[in-house]
């Protein structure tokens, strides 16, 4: 019986040249140069839509209280949860308060429902047209004053 014998030049080796791994980091970088801006851009737009979405359940739940308790319902921006600021800065924080005497400010004696405080750390900023401070429903579950307009900007 013959016994075939290979020189070492003829054994066959598994691996990877270094022009292979060069190549596959190479694609990979660029993937990753190209993917991940368009993730945070991604990220930053949730965020962004969460902070809508949150808002918006306090004004619905604002005009569901007024028509609920039948008494003019509030919201408005507040530092310490006890006063309306009077500025148009929502992002440090937002009541809602049922206004039962309709003086557009939140007397001790008057129920406060709800507290919002978006997340700050994301930097998103809250800021309403300089003319509407506060958003007030009324018993029937109207808006009294004019138009509002909330800008939500995210800093990227």
């Amino acid at each position: 019986m013959d016994v075939i014998r290979l020189s070492p030049s003829h054994q066959l080796e598994s691996g990877f040249t270094l022009i292979e791994v060069m190549i596959t980091l190479s694609v990979a970088l660029i993937l990753l140069s190209v993917g991940v801006p368009s993730y945070r851009t991604l990220a930053a737009r949730n965020q962004q839509t969460g902070e809508i979405n949150q808002f918006l359940r306090h004004l619905h739940l604002a005009r569901s209280v007024a028509i609920t308790h039948g008494v003019a319902a509030v919201l408005c921006p507040t530092l310490d949860r006890i006063d309306c600021l009077d500025e148009p800065d929502w992002h440090k924080g937002f009541m809602l308060y049922l206004d039962h005497n309709g003086n557009s400010a939140p007397d001790p004696a008057e129920e406060r429902i709800r507290y919002g405080i978006p997340s700050g750390n994301i930097g998103i900023s809250m800021t309403s047209s300089s003319g509407r401070k506060r958003i007030t429903y009324r018993a029937d579950g109207r808006s009294v004053g004019s138009n509002l307009t909330l800008a939500f900007c995210h800093p990227d």
